[in-house]
């Protein structure tokens, strides 16, 4: 460890307060924490603009081990959001309500990055002019929410 009083900085690991190799550089307003050898390392980097990773070349790195987003301003991963562009992939294949019909009943399947996605659906005529439509999907994947889709049209 050492400590730069003329510049507040503070180095922890044996890279002599560069970043790069494994370390930590404290200095205020941010902080680098980077790991590997001097010649292939990653840093992530805190300050007051958020979070960032990167390589030695600057270039993103990727996150693993994150645990499914469940509130507001969690991270969602690849899993869930593929789950749910195959979800909307199903809804979206729902066969539409024939003319001169008054009630359909529909199955769809969708497809995303080894995904698959189900939904179920249903419209009817409540007048010439105008139809409802209730619609859920989800993915044949454990642990993915389901989605709901709903609407009402009136054409002339």
């Amino acid at each position: 460890m050492s400590l730069d009083q003329a510049s507040n900085t503070a180095y922890f690991g044996n890279n002599n307060g560069q970043v790069g190799g494994s370390g930590v550089v404290a200095r205020p307003g941010s902080t680098v924490i980077s790991g590997g050898s001097a010649s292939n390392y990653g840093t992530m980097s805190l300050s007051g603009n958020g979070l960032a990773l990167a390589n030695q070349s600057g270039a993103p790195l990727r996150v693993s081990g994150v645990a499914d987003g469940q509130a507001g301003y969690d991270a969602v991963h690849f899993r869930q959001l593929a789950g749910g562009f195959a979800a909307a992939a199903a809804m979206a294949n729902l066969p539409m309500l024939e003319r001169d019909r008054t009630l359909s009943l529909g199955v769809g399947l969708g497809h995303y990055q080894g995904y698959t996605g189900l939904a179920l659906g249903g419209q009817y005529r409540f007048s010439p002019n105008g139809v409802a439509k209730i619609s859920v999907s989800g993915t044949l994947e454990r642990n993915l929410p389901y989605t709901v889709g709903g609407g009402v049209a009136w054409s002339w």
